[in-house]
């Protein structure tokens, strides 16, 4: 038996333990039955985490996937070092028709309606006259019975593969903003009109992510590229300060998509 003590003695996020110990346990299970293990679907820094743990076992390797790039959200594969991870996924990939009638939001939660856990869910992405999102094997056949209506617009899912899917280019919408400093709790205040006050309990509540991590600290400092999502709200990258104003403060480029 591990001991998986010693692997997350480090860590000081409960949420960061928290992954940890899942993938600790998918590598006891690899090195104990001499098989593949997969995971639910990681962020980036989740991803980074069990990326690092994984390394230091010397008979193990692993694969991360997303199903079709650009995912941002991933599985990562472990097994035994013998077994050819390329000729293995614990995805499926699914397509649905689309005409414009409903959002990201729209798909996500008639998904979770079902009983399925976010986690089990890849990236959701739209394109021409489809949207695309990647999945656990063990949930496509479910998925293709029982999900036939987003809002009041009729679906039929169907399997697909990453050669047949062709993705929009990414564009993201510009706004300055004109903040009183770098702050965390200052920026978020500002995009989204709320006051100090009303961020800063979002930071206590643990409502906020900076780069997938956890951040319940209102005075950390922004830095260019860094992303900033707040549960139920959204998300934006804090694209750097563009000049300081005669008044002390500073002005501020962000970028979102719609």
């Amino acid at each position: 038996m591990l001991d998986k003590a010693k692997y997350i003695s480090h860590l000081k996020n409960p949420e960061d333990e928290k992954t940890a110990r899942r993938i600790l346990d998918y590598v006891e299970g690899a090195l104990k039955h001499k098989s593949i293990y997969s995971s639910d679907f990681l962020n980036p820094h989740e991803q980074k985490l069990a990326a690092s743990l994984v390394s230091q076992f010397h008979d193990l390797h692993f694969r991360l996937d997303g199903g079709f790039e650009p995912s941002e959200q991933k599985i990562i594969l472990i097994a035994p070092d013998f077994f050819n991870l390329e000729d293995y996924s614990g995805l499926q990939l699914i397509r649905g028709p689309w005409d414009g009638q409903f959002s990201h939001r729209d798909v996500l939660g008639s998904l979770l309606s079902l009983g399925i856990e976010r986690k089990k869910i890849g990236d959701i992405f739209f394109s021409g006259d489809a949207f695309y999102f990647a999945v656990k094997n063990e949930l496509a056949d479910f998925l293709e019975f029982n999900l036939k209506k987003i809002r009041r617009n009729p679906v039929a899912l169907k399997r697909t593969s990453a050669e047949n899917i062709v993705l929009d280019e990414i564009n993201y919408e510009v706004r300055e903003l004109t903040v009183s400093s770098l702050r965390l709790d200052a920026v978020i205040s500002e995009y989204f009109h709320l006051s100090r006050k009303q961020s800063s309990l979002l930071l206590q509540k643990e409502l906020v992510k900076v780069n997938f991590c956890l951040e319940t600290k209102p005075s950390v400092l922004l830095n260019q590229g860094d992303m900033v999502s707040v549960r139920r709200k959204g998300r934006f990258i804090f694209d750097g300060m563009i000049k300081k104003t005669k008044k002390e403060r500073y002005r501020v480029r962000i970028l979102y998509q719609k």
